[in-house]
């Protein structure tokens, strides 16, 4: 008998002012998929995040001062990962994963 999955969608962010860990399961992969590709959009895009600076209007990253970390484009990955730190602010960190669990 095979094992019931369930899709952790996870984002542990710091600031200068605050930490958090916002975690949403989802019963299937694509919508687990579909979250966290939104969760990546308003990161590059949504004013009050810290993360929009990293990147320009056309979306590409900012490397002088930023790096990014991402298995996003792997066609073959099942979990997925996207971690954006700043370079000169060590409290500015976002990593975003999705992990596949199963339940007994």
């Amino acid at each position: 008998m095979e094992k019931q999955k369930i899709y952790v969608v996870q984002l542990d962010w710091t600031n200068e002012d605050d930490e958090g860990v916002v975690t949403e399961l989802f019963a299937t992969r694509e919508k687990a998929v579909e979250k966290f590709n939104a969760i990546v959009q308003e990161e590059k895009t949504l004013d009050w995040y810290w993360s929009k600076d990293a990147f320009d209007k056309d979306g590409k990253l900012d490397t002088e001062n930023y790096e990014l970390q991402t298995n996003i484009d792997d066609p073959n990955a099942l979990e997925l990962y996207w971690e954006l730190k700043c370079k000169g602010n060590y409290y500015l960190r976002d990593t975003l994963q999705l992990l596949i669990k199963e339940l007994n």
